[in-house]
């Protein structure tokens, strides 16, 4: 009898870690802190194709171990998880478009060619795969501009995600995750990493700079910074930064922030009014004459892209 007791409470015990673990994946991917939950999500995947699971929670598990690993640039093992749930005729309409992606970012382009056609509805259903799907049939275009520009690496690239660059005078700014700006424990979750901050590369000639340098002052926050872009005299910035959703809260949106510079130094950012609560807005350009015009991205109602 006590034997089959301590079975009962191990089992038990069993199942509501299990139970806890994936509450804690869920809990972690909502926040989008795909490195904290991508070891979990695997952990339930494996398990679930061990003990032969079929029901929809094991099918979800295995896509948002997908998602983590695509989020995470490790677009392989993303394709492992499309293609089990393709295998198991449990691809989605937003499963093709990221199995798409993943299959074209480690170069199986025609590949991602032939997993088109056997999905014909959820093609006629994507406004992105049908787009992509007219553009790789006009091959012509693609080899008439590789033929005409030509693209070479920079010299002040770090590997740790430089992006974003926008000319100032004769130096680049530029968006970079190389250096840890903050305190000892400022790691974000989304991979783990450092967070954003800005560079700057001084020009030397026209394709030469010296290696770029942090950013700090007023123009480091304690979340992401950037990118970063410049009206035509040189005197205004806008930035896009992470704003919280309300206060003491983890989530945030995309912002745009304004600064000024006199005498050399930049004005500390400013909240602009041309963002939208419970949406994001950024990577903003000054445009037209006199930069009396800004475009910018964002995922509220109304715009065009589709971003």
């Amino acid at each position: 009898m006590r034997s089959l007791l301590l079975f009962v409470f191990l089992l038990i015990s069993i199942v509501s870690f299990a139970q806890l673990k994936s509450k804690l994946a869920e809990e972690h991917f909502k926040r989008m802190e795909y490195g904290l939950c991508v070891s979990m999500f695997d952990e339930l995947t494996e398990k679930g194709i061990r003990k032969g699971f079929s029901d929809d929670n094991f099918w979800e598990h295995i896509r948002k171990s997908a998602l983590c690993h695509y989020h995470l640039f490790e677009f392989d093992r993303a394709c492992d998880r499309y293609a089990l749930l393709k295998k198991n005729g449990k691809l989605t309409k937003i499963d093709l478009e990221f199995y798409y992606k993943a299959l074209r970012s480690i170069g199986e382009y025609d590949k991602s060619s032939v997993l088109l056609t056997e999905y014909p509805d959820m093609l006629a259903q994507s406004e992105y795969l049908n787009r992509m799907s007219k553009a790789t049939e006009s091959k012509y275009d693609f080899y008439r501009d590789s033929a005409r520009i030509k693209i070479r690496v920079s010299g002040i690239n770090s590997g740790k995600g430089d992006f974003a660059p926008s000319y100032f005078e004769e130096d680049l700014y530029y968006v970079s995750k190389e250096k840890n700006a903050r305190n000892f424990n400022s790691l974000y979750a989304w991979d783990l990493d450092y967070f954003t901050n800005f560079h700057k590369a001084e020009g030397i000639n026209d394709s030469t700079f010296t290696i770029g340098t942090l950013q700090k002052d007023q123009l480091l926050s304690k979340s992401h910074d950037g990118p970063v872009s410049f009206n035509s005299s040189g005197t205004r910035m806008l930035i896009t930064r992470n704003l919280p959703v309300s206060k003491g809260s983890k989530a945030t949106k995309l912002a745009i922030y304004y600064s000024e510079q006199t005498n050399g130094t930049w004005s500390e950012p400013v909240l602009m009014s041309i963002n939208l609560e419970g949406y994001n807005s950024g990577h903003a350009v000054f445009f037209g004459n006199n930069d009396h015009l800004i475009y910018f991205a964002s995922d509220r109602p109304g715009g065009v892209g589709k971003s």
